[in-house]
């Protein structure tokens, strides 16, 4: 396990974390989570994202180029801003986590056996990147308030782990500026 951990880049974040236990005849996160129903439609444009910037790198078209990008800008304000208020009508806050491509690491007030799977819902504040893992639970122990919990992705999607890897890079740019 210790060598697993070390293989990913581990960053501090801020990130709603929602959790369920896993259900193999349940395939679908808003299943799990209908609380946050659109923000699977929202899963679905980041990943639509990945595919016109690969179109948009090849347009020659300058200005046709720029249109692509600030329609796609437009559409995320309008994404975050039904997100924001989904989430603010959760009773939950977002929290610090440590995560990486392999898995993360968080504070949870319910336990979960050491190898039980469970679903998740991780949307990243301030960005509010929203995926839906599934993982296995390598550690729960008690600590002051609740439990603390690390885990691992199992079977995440390519374009999930895409979007994680560059949520990842974006926040690790980020924490480099500002220590600077």
């Amino acid at each position: 396990m210790e060598d697993d951990r070390r293989s990913y880049f581990r960053i501090d974040d801020m990130a709603w974390v929602l959790t369920a236990a896993w259900d193999p005849d349940q395939t679908s996160a808003v299943e799990y989570f209908p609380a946050l129903r659109q923000a699977t439609t929202f899963q679905a444009l980041d990943a639509l994202d990945t595919e016109l910037a690969k179109v948009e790198k090849q347009m020659d078209n300058k200005p046709t180029a720029l249109f692509a990008r600030l329609l796609n800008q437009k559409i995320d304000v309008f994404r975050q801003a039904l997100l924001i208020q989904q989430l603010n009508q959760l009773d939950e806050r977002p929290i610090r986590i440590t995560i990486s491509e392999g898995g993360l690491g968080f504070s949870s007030d319910y336990a979960y056996t050491v190898g039980s799977h469970i679903a998740m819902a991780l949307v990243f504040s301030p960005s509010y990147m929203a995926i839906f893992p599934h993982a296995e639970v390598l550690e729960c122990r008690p600590v002051d308030n609740g439990f603390y919990l690390h885990v691992t992705f199992i079977d995440m999607p390519e374009s999930m782990r895409q979007q994680l890897a560059r949520h990842l890079l974006t926040q690790q740019t980020q924490q480099r500026n500002q220590n600077k």
